[in-house]
Parts: structure tokens; C-alpha cells; sequence
């Protein structure tokens, strides 16, 4: 798969929490 640099920022939130977000969770942190 390719890193693209929306796939970095996914990957960070996803790095960032102990927590398993669901895809809105992510969208807001990224956003």
C-alpha cells in the first residue's frame, strides 16, 4: 500500500489513541 499523505494522517490519529475510533471519530481528528 502506498503512504500516501491522507494514509500518514490516518495512521497518526489511529497512533494516537489506545482506543479503537470508529471511522467519524478519525474524520473529526483529522479534520
Amino acid at each position: 500500500m502506498k503512504a500516501t499523505h491522507q494514509r500518514l494522517e490516518i495512521y497518526r490519529e489511529l497512533a494516537s489513541t489506545e482506543e479503537h475510533p470508529d471511522v467519524e471519530t478519525i474524520y473529526q481528528g483529522v479534520a
